[in-house]
């Protein structure tokens, strides 16, 4: 049988599909932009694949006057690649792997504080989160649907210095390496009490404990990166 061309071209844009987003702003915040890749395939009724690539970025914010406010810019990437088999019409699996970098200079160690008692640091961090999920939705029982989901995510954050007078953030200066694993179950039921329509979601999520450890020397080449504040006085 053969297979003419506006056939072939309608039968591959059903099941490969491929986007690309950009925009750029420019204010009194500094000039900040963001493109978005996405290419999705679904070779089969039952399999799908899709692949995101997301770059954030904003040079140094200014005040009104257009003069520097101290705070940083970013400069973000993240990866997502997600896969997905349809067992049958009611149970399906999920493979997920995300990988993020973000990069901060010259902002306060005490993190979640956001103050400067340890003195301020530089701070690159490389994050990836991989995860398996089960999904079981039967046809026909709005009250069941349930996702099993195992997740490990792993982060390597080099922590340099650069207040030579700040003893404390000099002690913990350094790259870590941060594992932990997660496990959730939830189910979502939907229900009607005469004319009003509910949803109700339950479950459990266990969160391990995270393990870290100090590495040495530096595997991600970042700490060169960095620039060091220069010391006052002679």
């Amino acid at each position: 049988m053969r297979v003419g061309a506006s056939a072939a071209i309608a039968f591959l844009v059903g099941i490969l599909s491929a986007s690309v987003v950009h925009a750029a702003c420019t204010g009194s915040n500094g000039r900040g932009w963001v493109t978005s890749s996405t290419f999705a395939w679904q070779p089969s009724r039952r399999v799908d694949f899709l692949l995101n690539h997301t770059r954030r970025a904003r040079d140094e914010p200014k005040d009104g006057a257009g003069v520097a406010t101290g705070a940083v810019g970013f400069n973000v990437p993240s990866i997502l690649f997600k896969a997905c088999l349809r067992l049958d019409d009611a149970h399906s699996l999920t493979f997920s792997l995300d990988r993020s970098t973000s990069a901060e200079r010259d902002v306060p160690y005490g993190q979640s504080t956001g103050t400067a008692t340890f003195g301020n640091v530089n701070r690159d961090r490389q994050g990836t989160v991989g995860a398996l999920a089960w999904n079981w939705d039967p046809a026909g029982n709005d009250l069941i649907d349930m996702e099993l989901r195992a997740s490990r995510s792993r982060q390597r954050i080099d922590v340099t210095a650069i207040d030579p007078g700040s003893f404390a953030a000099r002690l913990w200066a350094g790259l870590y390496d941060l594992e932990q694993d997660r496990v959730t179950l939830k189910n979502t039921a939907r229900f009607d009490t005469g004319p009003v329509r509910h949803t109700l979601r339950a479950g459990l999520d266990w969160l391990g404990a995270a393990a870290g450890r100090k590495l040495d020397p530096n595997p991600l080449g970042l700490r060169e990166a960095t620039t060091a504040r220069p010391a006052s006085g002679g």
